[in-house]
C-alpha cells in the first residue's frame, strides 16, 4: 500500500526558483495576451456599435424620406379624387337641368 502513494519529489532552492521564474514569466505573457484581446473586444465593439449606429442613421434617414413620398402621393390622389368628385357633381346637376 506504501508503494502506492509516492511522495512529492524534492527540488532544492535553485530548481525551486527557476521553476518559480519560469511560471511568473509564462503567467506575464498569459496576463498580456488576455489585455491585448479584452483591447481587441473593446475596439471591435466600438467599431461595431460605430457602423449600427451610422446604418441606423441612415435607414431612419430612407425611412423617413419614403414616408414623406408616401404623404405627397397620397395628398396628390386625395386631391385628384377631390377633383374629379367635383367635376362628376357638375356634370351630373348639368345632366338634370338639360333633361328638364
Amino acid at each position: 500500500m506504501a508503494k502506492l502513494v509516492a511522495p512529492a519529489p524534492r527540488f532544492n532552492h535553485e530548481e525551486w526558483t527557476r521553476s518559480n521564474l519560469t511560471k511568473y514569466a509564462n503567467a506575464e505573457v498569459e496576463r498580456q495576451a488576455a489585455e491585448r484581446l479584452v483591447d481587441e473586444s473593446k475596439r471591435l465593439d466600438d467599431e461595431t456599435r460605430g457602423r449600427q449606429d451610422r446604418t441606423q442613421a441612415d435607414v431612419k434617414k430612407k425611412l423617413q424620406q419614403r414616408l414623406d413620398d408616401i404623404r405627397f402621393w397620397k395628398k396628390e390622389l386625395d386631391d385628384k379624387l377631390e377633383g374629379l368628385t367635383r367635376e362628376i357633381d357638375s356634370l351630373l346637376s348639368f345632366k338634370n337641368r338639360v333633361e328638364k
